[in-house]
């Protein structure tokens, strides 16, 4: 499977944004296991064969914050490198600063902010694992 993407008109921006892409999936920072997630959030899209898990462990001082954040799944390079640029974006940061990302804010750093219609549904099952994890944080929040 190729890791390239072509999303930009220009080659310069197409390049420089592949090789970005490139390097979220080839070395993932936030894949792996979390055992003891307070959060836990399962996407599957039969279709494109993607399917993601995203755990969250929240602060045990501030629930409204995340300590620890890991992904496990499979998908194409998009669907990949979107959730992994999604969990670079969580811990730490409060849950109202969350709640004010969109998906631009995602797929910004990606170079794909212009992605076809045909693979925004590769971009699309990280930002739905992302919108019910913040609903499951804000849940947790109102007890």
């Amino acid at each position: 499977m190729q890791d390239y993407v072509m999303i930009k008109t220009s080659m310069n921006d197409s390049f420089f944004y592949q090789e970005i892409i490139k390097e979220k999936v080839k070395k993932p920072k936030y894949k792996g296991e979390l055992t003891q997630a307070d959060i836990v959030v399962k996407k599957k899209d039969i279709l494109a064969n993607d399917e993601f898990t995203l755990r969250l462990k929240l602060n045990p001082n501030n629930s409204k914050l995340i300590q620890v954040v890991k992904w496990e799944g499979k998908g194409c390079t998009i669907s990949r490198a979107v959730i992994e640029e999604i969990s670079s974006r969580l811990v730490g940061v409060p849950l109202t600063t969350l709640k004010q990302l969109d998906l631009v804010d995602i797929l910004r750093p990606l170079g794909l902010e212009k992605i076809t219609p045909s693979r925004f549904k590769c971009a699309n099952i990280g930002w739905q694992i992302f919108q019910d994890a913040l609903q499951k944080m804000t849940i947790i929040n109102s007890n």
